[in-house]
């Protein structure tokens, strides 16, 4: 092999490991393996989409009117008892005289195993594994 010809394959080498680097690191991972939707959330998010983990494989897409946030006091429990879902203040439930159980539900932020936050612009009940 001639010294232009080794050159061009380290040039073509480098470039598709720059590729997919490019990516897993700096784009919306839609086709990498995940466990949960924390693994699918891309170096720089785009601000307005919700990236999540469907079937072990990380997907994307914007967050609906009822999740949007700035902040994380915009948001609450999508359910008045053992939420695992966030909305917006806006579409809270109305909660008034609903009595839950006193329940850890697992998966739930129940017990303080997770909380609501503003993630990325999309109200979240973030749970703690």
């Amino acid at each position: 092999m001639n010294k232009k010809t080794t050159i061009a394959i380290a040039i073509f080498v480098a470039l598709l490991l720059a590729f997919i680097v490019w990516n897993r690191f700096y784009s919306p991972n839609q086709w990498g393996r995940c466990q949960s939707s924390a693994d699918c959330v891309p170096w720089k998010p785009e601000p307005g989409m919700n990236y999540f983990c469907e079937d072990n494989l990380c997907k994307s897409a914007p967050f609906d009117d009822s999740k949007k946030c700035t902040v994380d006091s915009d948001c609450t429990a999508a359910t008045c008892c053992h939420a695992s879902e966030a909305v917006n203040k806006e579409n809270a439930p109305d909660c008034k005289g609903i009595f839950c159980t006193t329940e850890c539900v697992p998966g739930t932020i129940d017990c303080q195993q997770g909380e609501i936050k503003c993630v990325n612009g999309g109200c979240e009940a973030v749970i703690y594994s």
